[in-house]
């Protein structure tokens, strides 16, 4: 679900009425999720990388027709691949 949806008056009335804590906003989410999932990605890159003794590190981005984003991030070390994530953006040209 997009944080957005937490801004929505829907969620907000449906909040208060089946829960017992406070509604949250879209913003107080995504900073919380996000720093949440920083760290724990950090965390895990950095037990990877106390044994690498070489690395790569590479990047791509383009476009679709649609002109959304595609950015492409690789890493490989020790000659085994081992991160590789794809991220996408809906923002038009």
């Amino acid at each position: 679900m997009p944080f957005e949806l937490a801004d929505k008056p829907g969620f907000s009335e449906f909040i208060k009425k089946n829960c017992q804590f406070p509604v949250p906003t879209a913003s107080s989410l995504s900073s919380a999720v996000l720093t949440d999932i920083y760290s724990s990605v950090k965390a895990s890159v950095i037990q990877v990388l106390k044994n690498v003794t070489a690395a790569t590190i590479m990047m791509d981005g383009w476009t679709d027709k649609k002109c959304a984003a595609i950015f492409r991030c690789q890493t490989e070390h020790n000659n085994q691949l081992e991160i590789s994530h794809n991220y996408f953006s809906s923002a038009a040209c």
